[in-house]
């Protein structure tokens, strides 16, 4: 590499944050130009910046068009994150998308005669109101209500509300039945006090994963929720994320955060709700959009929900809008509108996964056969009641299905969506222009069959080079259709390919990657690697013991539950007085274990989103959360709880036409790999240490922390 090369990789970042420096490794990844790539980037080792800095070297250094690479990702969160390096913060134009996205743009073309749209949550909503509504009108509910029920459905928890349980049966049309259950639930609101209901109910939404408004809208933000929320309480006439219909620059599609009807004029409203440098240039790109344009525009910042909108009322008084403040009747009525199916939800999720397991399997085409040969493989009972589930099942896929298709409009799930783009890429010339010269693929030990196949094909017809970023050791989304053989065999499905390592991580210290390394490289179908830190701590990996057998009023040994997390205060107490300005993340298997903080222990407060409060506690920056959300996340400090004999889980409990039709992982030499990873996953997740709590009793805990113990030992003796 020349002086001129080493020069430009040494300041490459420097007009985004000087703190980012290239490595060797990274630099290497980034020069090389084979046919095929696989970078192993393993945890904290700067994945993102190699991958953009790629995409920057392409384009500054080998005059590569920045419209012929392609850059794909998993999430919208991740897309969003690289879009602002690549697009804004360097101005390189090239695309950047998800996988559905992508697949979206073909579909489009390939049905460019007709108007098409992904279906969203609300949509299928109404499908499946509508199915039921006719099982109703066919007077078939009680045999479907006996069809499926939790006695029949014993491997899976399946309910039905009190209330349709009680009273289904006493209509002629969900339509009736729904009227009837929002009477009674509003007379039970009175009786509680509506303005009590109101309010938690929104409180409960602020607080979730999923951040919904009153009118449905799944916004990203507690502050899009809080001023949505204020907009319709007031009766303000808005729209979320409306497309802005006049022609923005590079022809991209804007959608500002909320669109506002002022007797027949529009008042768009931008909430603002993060402050760093990237950010920061976002928002005045916008707040001068909208100047240069003379719209009538809103802007608020970050703040508390209380100042938002004391903030947002002093706005729209002074651009003279009239409130029309909506009675708690009709704000609640909203609500149980939004979510009609609250009393059979279980029974909607049941019919929707099976339909979706069914359209993502490979076996898609042959699905009759398959479920006809698993039904002739039983017997009696069991046998009937199979027949009856999948009649029922089998109807509402074509009911769906059919639902998807009107005179002037296509609707496409998201299994639909890859299904079609790869079935006609090859085929049809509406896609002959599809030319890339570069693909880079994010996440890789995440991609599925049919993402595979989507990248292959879409590389093969412009015969791109294929840049493939990934850690087989952070693949744990099996559940969602992740092929771990695609990163782990890599050389079966890409000729002759050059497989690279980034080596040195910045996050996690050494003697940390030592004892996490050794975990992980006891499956040996993972590919071997060693990480370098130039971190180091002598202790790492913190067991904190509890006992949870107490000793009850009448002298009887019992499991107290509240053990742990007693123990678990105490820790973050300990750990916010040594190192006050440190940030604490809690992990835990399953979301239950997260909320078992608030159960068991009043002091504990669950905040906004996945934030976490002590009333005890000042100042704490503490979040909680399961290991799958926080894969990619760093925090100073990590805490491990719900480390119990259920983890590694062996059993999941899957429907039986589900498990027909779901991805099956491959086998691998050794017990509970996907776990392991998991494991692995929350260990990386700390800049500094990570406790775990420890049952006293071996028979209680899981293997995984004697094991973890027992290489913490063996690291201590090479020392």
């Amino acid at each position: 590499m020349n002086e001129e090369l080493k020069e430009y990789f040494k300041y490459l970042f420097s007009s985004i944050d000087e703190k980012i420096v290239l490595d060797e490794d990274q630099i290497k990844a980034i020069i090389n130009d084979d046919k095929y790539t696989l970078i192993l980037a393993g945890a904290g080792t700067g994945k993102t910046t190699t991958m953009v800095g790629k995409v920057k070297y392409l384009v500054d250094i080998k005059k590569v068009d920045p419209s012929k690479i392609l850059v794909i990702s998993y999430t919208k969160k991740a897309v969003e994150e690289l879009q602002t390096l690549i697009i804004d913060e360097f101005g390189i134009n090239t695309n950047v998308t998800t996988f559905h996205s992508l697949a979206y743009k073909y579909i489009r073309k390939l049905f460019s005669n007709r108007k098409c749209e992904v279906i969203d949550y609300n949509q299928k909503e109404k499908i499946f109101y509508d199915y039921i509504n006719k099982i109703f009108k066919e007077n078939r509910i009680r045999d479907l209500v006996n069809t499926f029920n939790k006695d029949k459905l014993k491997d899976i928890s399946f309910f039905y509300g009190k209330y349709f349980e009680e009273n289904y049966y006493k209509y002629e049309d969900y339509d009736t039945f729904f009227k009837k259950y929002k009477e009674y639930k509003l007379e039970e609101a009175q009786n509680i006090g509506l303005d009590e209901v109101i309010n938690n109910w929104i409180e409960k939404r602020l607080k979730s994963e999923y951040i919904v408004t009153i009118k449905g809208e799944l916004v990203k933000s507690v502050g899009e929720a809080t001023i949505a929320n204020y907009l319709y309480k007031h009766g303000i006439d808005y729209s979320y994320e409306e497309i802005y219909t006049e022609i923005v620059e590079d022809r991209k599609i804007y959608k500002p955060d909320f669109t506002l009807n002022l007797a027949g004029e529009k008042v768009y409203l931008e909430y603002f709700g993060l402050n760093d440098k990237k950010y920061n240039k976002i928002k005045q790109k916008k707040i001068e959009f909208h100047k240069n344009y003379q719209n009538k525009f809103i802007y608020i910042e970050y703040m508390e929900p209380k100042d938002i909108e004391i903030k947002l009322d002093l706005e729209l008084n002074k651009m003279g809008f009239i409130y029309r403040d909506r009675t708690n009747e009709e704000i609640y009525n909203q609500i149980l509108d939004n979510n009609k199916l609250s009393q059979i939800y279980k029974l909607k999720n049941l019919f929707y996964e099976s339909v979706d397991k069914i359209k993502e399997s490979t076996n898609r085409k042959e699905c009759l056969e398959i479920v006809k040969n698993y039904i002739n493989s039983l017997k009696g009972e069991e046998k009937e009641d199979a027949i009856r589930q999948f009649q029922y099942i089998n109807e509402f896929y074509i009911y769906y299905s059919q639902s998807l298709i009107k005179p002037d409009t296509y609707s496409f799930d998201y299994a639909d969506l890859i299904y079609y783009s790869n079935k006609y890429i090859s085929e049809k010339p509406f896609l002959q222009d599809i030319n890339y010269e570069y693909i880079i693929i994010d996440e890789y030990q995440d991609i599925s069959d049919g993402e595979y196949l989507l990248a292959r094909k879409t590389a093969d017809k412009g015969r791109a080079k294929v840049f493939a970023v990934g850690d087989d050791w952070q693949s744990i989304y099996s559940f969602r259709g992740s092929n771990i053989k695609y990163i782990t065999k890599f050389d079966e499905y890409f000729e002759n390919p050059t497989i690279l390592s980034i080596k040195n991580t910045y996050r996690n210290s050494q003697e940390l990657v030592d004892i996490s390394g050794s975990f992980i490289k006891e499956n040996k179908d993972q590919i071997d690697k060693d990480l370098i830190s130039f971190k180091h701590l002598t202790h790492p990996i913190h067991f904190v013991q509890f006992n949870d057998k107490v000793v009850n009023e009448y002298g009887d040994v019992v499991e107290d539950e509240t053990v742990e997390y007693q123990k678990l205060k105490k820790l973050i107490i300990k750990i916010h007085e040594l190192v006050p300005s440190h940030s604490i993340l809690i992990l835990g298997r399953t979301n239950q274990i997260i909320d078992n903080c608030f159960k068991y222990d009043s002091d504990f407060i669950d905040d906004l989103g996945t934030k976490i409060r002590l009333s005890s506690v000042d100042d704490l920056d503490m979040e909680g959360m399961t290991i799958h959300k926080a894969k990619g996340l760093t925090f100073d400090e990590v805490i491990i709880i719900g480390m119990d004999k259920n983890f590694p889980r062996e059993n999941f409990g899957y429907y039986w036409l589900i498990d027909l039709f779901r991805y099956k992982p491959p086998i691998e030499d050794i017990p509970y790999p996907e776990e392991r990873r998991l494991l692995y996953v929350a260990l990386t997740r700390t800049k500094n240490n990570v406790f775990i709590l420890k049952n006293e009793n071996p028979k209680e805990r899981s293997i995984f922390v004697d094991e973890l113990l027992n290489k913490c030992i063996e690291l201590e003796k090479k020392e």
